[in-house]
């Protein structure tokens, strides 16, 4: 209980300067509990979008940032703060050098293929086209600079994303999952931080 009267006092404060913001919410740095960020939405009648969103980030901790308290109704999270900006700068220099090297917009037979297919949408960066299709990480990475760096981040990424049961097959999939959208853990892995839920 104390805990909580802190933090919401904590939100209380102004002014506090924000470390990022997205289109719903705008985060700000926790004073209360290390390694984590508190997320305001900008508008507390999204909550109900919000909550099924936040519920299923609590359910997969292993792919998703970690939520630590959670008020719906006065429209804040505490969540566990990810290196964003480290992962990006990461996932942008590969993605830069599959286009340079005419490698990120090829199907696995060496085929040009841009992805705009209905059951996807857009897919514009490597990220968004490997959680489209996990069986093409070597066709992408092998025999680039990264094969070695990134290459098994992303496929442990991949492989706790498909055991968590978000796939193709279960037809449960998370969209929304592009080069900002991510962020290292302390552990050095790749998590999820905003999303969105839908079929394609």
């Amino acid at each position: 209980m104390i805990k909580l009267i802190k933090l919401l006092k904590e939100l209380n404060i102004q002014p506090k300067t924000p470390i990022g913001q997205g289109g719903e919410q705008i985060v700000y740095p926790s004073k209360i509990k290390s390694g984590f960020v508190i997320k305001k939405l900008y508008d507390e009648r999204e909550s109900e979008d919000w909550a099924e969103r936040i519920q299923i980030s609590k359910q997969y901790p292993e792919v998703f940032a970690k939520v630590d308290k959670v008020d719906f109704d006065k429209g804040y999270i505490v969540q566990e703060k990810l290196d964003e900006k480290s992962l990006t700068k990461d996932l942008n220099e590969l993605n830069d050098y599959l286009i340079k090297n005419d490698i990120l917009f090829r199907n696995e037979q060496g085929e040009e293929e841009y992805y705009e297919e209905e059951e996807f949408g857009d897919l514009e960066d490597v990220l968004e086209i490997l959680v489209a299709f996990p069986n093409r990480i070597n066709m992408l990475l092998d025999n680039t600079p990264y094969e070695k760096t990134l290459k098994p981040k992303l496929k442990d990424f991949l492989e706790r994303l498909n055991n968590a049961g978000f796939n193709k097959e279960t037809g449960n999939i998370i969209r929304d999952i592009r080069i900002d959208n991510v962020g290292y853990d302390t552990a050095g892995k790749i998590k999820i931080l905003d999303f969105l839920l839908g079929s394609h």
